[in-house]
């Protein structure tokens, strides 16, 4: 049984680069959405009042 040859370079940039597109696309909408969660905070009048989430006495 031989060693499994490796991918061909073209294979493995390609593969590279498209994960990168993918990571910097959902940085960039996750980014983007906290970016704004004061706003729909306020849209929505959102409040802290849940009992897990009101401040420690």
């Amino acid at each position: 049984m031989s060693a499994p040859s490796a991918p061909p370079e073209r294979t493995v940039t390609s593969a590279r680069t498209g994960d990168l597109a993918v990571f910097a696309a959902n940085g960039y909408a996750f980014a983007s959405w906290i970016s704004r969660v004061p706003d729909v905070k306020e849209v929505l009048a959102l409040t802290h009042q849940w009992p897990r989430c009101q401040p420690a006495p």
